[in-house]
């Protein structure tokens, strides 16, 4: 390479291609399958209401999973540090190629949902509120490397451009009214400052990592301190001994990513609060919201995933470090370290979310309010349950996931995943209704098998390698029993109605439900097997 943002460059397109191909999938075949499905039901009407809507979903959608393969590429700019560029230089060609692939994805997507489905979906202003959230995005990451509010960090500066495009398409807090067509002077002046401001305070950020001055413990980070009475520092001194080298595994584990879970949940739930209070003051509302709340546990629980098994020397390199690697702690109990963390981290959010909603609850029955009959009538007894347990499986799995150490391997094994279901799904679109059904219990029950097939193949795997104890197999063997039990209960309770044959679409419901259940169990002999895997390469 002639210069070194080239090569960065390169980097960016070359190092990158599966992951942006990954997010290339989520961002445009979602929407054509949602497109072709309405189209064959003939309810595509560019005149409707709803696809004023649905624009607005579609392109924050779209600019969120591309968005997502893009940062994903990028590794971490710790690597670069050394290199012989100004702070600036080295910003803007990290920051800049990237906003142009996403105006370029973006421009390219409408086009393609005009041409397809004959709408009139404009091109530039989606492209340049795209690239300007990407630019926040990144920013944010940046200013707030390697601390513990960066989430708070990254949920600000996603949610003030999200909401400034919002504002376009109608009132902020209700549902779209218009669609964004026209790029005023002062949209133009805004998006500019915008990306003038993330560049400045990316800059600022790579410049006090680079020095290695991490993010001053000052104001809020102390505030949050005092109010918790725990230490959010990464670094944070610990003035008494540990007593096993396991204690102290699981307090650097710990200190370092535990808290980057239940420090989001607290802050969406204020947020949340804040906008009920200002904006809608309806108790139904409330309800719905902590319900929903319950749920969203699970995606956030993605996230926490993630970022609970990277054993990298960076939040972007998945390869067990040298310093980890050669520590004295073998496999299993590294691996139980980190999945003590997952357990930790998953029990204290799910308590903050539970703890909350029960306070609200007591609220309303003083007002003389009764939550109860404010709930969707969806929501059952085994939903509380269900919070937790969805929690776990996300965390667990994707923390297992993480600790092979092969981020290549994972993106192509999604992509191929994703465009495969992708594809059944506009195929199964071509049958009739009933053929659909059939089609649909023949998923279930393949997808469940599938499921129960490689949770035993994983623990038969563990135990001959050692990396699991007989004990540990009997109470996973015990908990998924339980679990298998109460699903089938309650699928013969509440059989699946408007089936052709109610009976096999119950049994096909029934076996996609315990392999999702055996899912609860297959951290503990799967975090084993890839932290030896990616230990020992």
């Amino acid at each position: 390479m002639r210069s070194v943002p080239l090569a960065m460059t390169w980097e960016l397109l070359h190092h990158g291609r599966w992951q942006m191909l990954l997010g290339l999938l989520g961002a445009n075949l979602f929407p054509v399958l949602i497109l072709t499905a309405l189209r064959i039901d003939g309810a595509i009407d560019p005149t409707d209401q709803a696809f004023v809507t649905m624009q607005a979903v579609l392109v924050q959608m779209s600019a969120f999973m591309f968005g997502a393969g893009i940062l994903s590429t990028q590794s971490n700019s710790s690597r670069m540090y050394t290199l012989p560029v100004r702070t600036s230089t080295l910003v803007a060609w990290r920051m800049f190629p990237a906003m142009v692939l996403m105006a370029l994805q973006s421009v390219i997507w409408t086009s393609m949902i005009n041409a397809l489905y004959g709408l009139d979906w404009p091109l530039w202003a989606p492209a340049l509120f795209s690239a300007v959230a990407l630019a926040a995005i990144q920013s944010a990451l940046w200013y707030s490397e390697k601390s513990p509010l960066l989430p708070l960090f990254v949920g600000f500066a996603g949610g003030t451009v999200g909401l400034w495009y919002k504002s376009h398409c109608g009132p902020i807090f209700a549902n779209p009214t218009q669609i964004w067509k026209d790029v005023s002077p002062g949209d133009a002046a805004t998006l500019t400052l915008l990306v003038g401001v993330s560049f400045v305070a990316a800059s600022i950020g790579v410049a006090r990592n680079r020095c290695g001055e991490p993010l001053g413990k000052q104001g809020l980070i102390a505030w949050i301190e005092s109010w918790m009475g725990v230490s959010l520092e990464i670094s944070a001194r610990r003035t008494t001994g540990f007593q096993t080298r396991l204690d102290a595994q699981f307090w650097s584990e710990w200190s370092k990513k535990g808290w980057m879970l239940p420090v989001p949940v607290s802050f969406s739930m204020v947020i949340w609060f804040a906008v009920w209070v200002i904006f809608v003051r309806d108790p139904k509302e409330l309800i719905v919201g902590l319900v929903a709340g319950g749920a969203l546990l699970s995606v956030m629980g993605m996230i926490g995933g993630l970022i609970i098994g990277n054993c990298g020397s960076t939040e972007a390199n998945l390869d067990v470090g040298q310093f980890l690697g050669t520590r004295p702690i073998s496999n299993v109990d590294l691996a139980w370290t980190m999945l003590k963390v997952a357990a930790q981290s998953v029990l204290y959010s799910w308590l903050i979310w539970f703890v909350t909603s029960s306070v609200v609850v007591a609220l309303l029955a003083v007002t003389g309010v009764s939550a109860v009959a404010l709930l969707p009538a969806e929501v059952q007894w085994w939903y509380l349950p269900a919070t937790l347990l969805g929690c776990w499986i996300f965390v667990g799995l994707l923390t297992s996931v993480t600790l092979t150490g092969r981020g290549q391997l994972l993106a192509q094994v999604v992509s191929t995943v994703l465009l495969l279901s992708i594809a059944s799904m506009l195929f199964s679109k071509l049958l009739t209704w009933e053929m659909q059904a059939w089609l649909t219990s023949a998923a279930l029950f393949a997808a469940g098998s599938s499921i129960c097939g490689g949770v035993l193949w994983t623990m038969v795997a563990a135990i001959r390698q050692s990396l699991i104890s007989s004990k540990v197999v009997a109470i996973s063997g015990c908990v998924w029993m339980l679990l298998t039990i109460v699903v089938i209960y309650e699928c013969w309770r509440q059989p699946v109605s408007n089936a052709i044959n109610p009976i096999v679409s119950t049994v096909a419901a029934a076996m996609f439900f315990t392999g999702v259940a055996s899912l609860v169990v297959v951290p503990f002999a799967a975090a084993p097997l890839a932290i030896k895997w990616n230990r020992h390469r």
